[in-house]
């Protein structure tokens, strides 16, 4: 296949790209996630929902698209994580 026409299929078949990273411990975090929206020609396009915070790990940077937070939803996603700007991990701590 060509290029532009494989871009095409990555664009159908992928939703979300995430990054992740290593502490020194050896523990992963992410710290990136793109939406990919579409393919045009050589490019797939993408749109950068979170990205890297102060400690590097990834916190909302722009609204990922209707679609897919109602296919996220379907799937047991909780939306409202999607405003805590210090991401989802950022959550009040019960006191013993």
């Amino acid at each position: 296949l060509d290029q532009a026409t494989t871009n095409l299929h990555i664009a159908e078949g992928l939703h979300l790209v995430v990054h992740l990273a290593l502490t020194p411990r050896g523990e992963r975090f992410v710290t990136s996630i793109r939406e990919v929206t579409g393919a045009d020609g050589l490019q797939v396009l993408s749109n950068e929902i979170f990205r890297p915070g102060p400690d590097g790990r990834a916190v909302p940077v722009a609204p990922p698209s209707t679609g897919l937070v109602d296919r996220l939803v379907w799937h047991g996603f909780d939306p409202t994580l999607l405003h805590r700007r210090q991401g989802w991990w950022d959550q009040p701590r019960s006191r013993p």
